[in-house]
């Protein structure tokens, strides 16, 4: 049998279940891109991509982090801070991949490509884009993902393999398997 409470939701009816904070959006930026073309062929005006920079000033250099599928800039891990502080030398750049809510999506963007349309590809070039046109970034340490984001830290190997040194996908695959 099913345990009931584990799907239960917070409601006037049932006042007692833990309410969700607010999401953070401190720190979070936003850069367009005009006449972004998609995998698709779709051509939008403008694209806007969310990202946040940790220790932007830092000379060690440049690590990308893409969020994972439903990850927020705020809530993934950025390890510039204790205890996970391995990255506090770098200036590390937490982006939202596309269509996630926080970049340009469906929910915020007219004529967005259709479920299904939308390309890790897309993501990467818009980051990739990012990086370069906005950042001036020339290179990076490294690309580090945890599951979709470390799919796009695969693509990130294939689609521009001299511009950063490592590749570090966290419980991630290569592709996603059918669900």
């Amino acid at each position: 049998s099913q345990n009931p409470s584990r799907h239960a939701r917070a409601s006037p009816q049932n006042p007692t279940m833990a309410q969700r904070p607010p999401y953070d959006h401190t720190g979070v930026e936003y850069y367009s891109i005009n006449s972004f073309k998609f995998a698709c062929g779709t051509i939008l005006p403008e694209v806007k991509v969310a990202y946040r920079s940790f220790n932007p000033s830092s000379t060690a250099g440049v690590v990308l982090i893409p969020t994972c599928y439903g990850g927020r800039i705020n809530t993934t891990l950025n390890f510039t801070t204790a205890p996970t502080d391995c990255l506090a030398k770098y200036h590390v750049v937490v982006v939202a991949m596309l269509g996630n809510g926080e970049s340009s999506s469906p929910s915020n963007k007219k004529m967005f490509p259709e479920p299904g349309e939308l390309r890790y590809e897309d993501c990467i070039r818009s980051q990739y884009q990012l990086l370069t046109e906005h950042l001036g970034v020339k290179g990076l340490e490294a690309v580090i993902g945890f599951s979709m984001g470390g799919q796009q830290a695969h693509y990130w190997s294939v689609m521009y393999p001299d511009f950063m040194k490592r590749v570090v996908p966290i419980c991630s695959s290569a592709r996603t398997s059918p669900h």
